[in-house]
């Protein structure tokens, strides 16, 4: 029985949402993906002080880097999903 009561005792994804894990807690690789996500965004915000040295066009790059970023996610998505043009609207 695994930890959330079901049959298999192997970790699985399944309606609980992550391997194995507890609600709240998590496994070996989600802890090191956040780890790593934390030292590359922690890297690139330093780059960012040291490039511009003032916080305002620091705060107005990493705008524009998230809202590019997101535009890519979507682009992705739409071109992966069945959804015609007419759907994005």
């Amino acid at each position: 029985v695994c930890v959330f009561g079901c049959a298999s005792a192997r970790p699985h994804m399944s309606k609980h949402g992550k391997r194995g894990a507890a609600p709240g807690e998590f496994n070996a690789g989600e802890q090191m993906n956040a780890q790593l996500f934390t030292l590359t965004y922690g890297a690139v915000v330093t780059q960012l002080v040291q490039d511009y040295e003032d916080v305002v066009l620091v705060n107005k790059q990493l705008d524009q880097m998230g809202y590019n970023i997101g535009i890519r996610i979507v682009d992705e998505f739409f071109a992966k999903s069945s959804a015609s043009a007419a759907d994005r609207c």
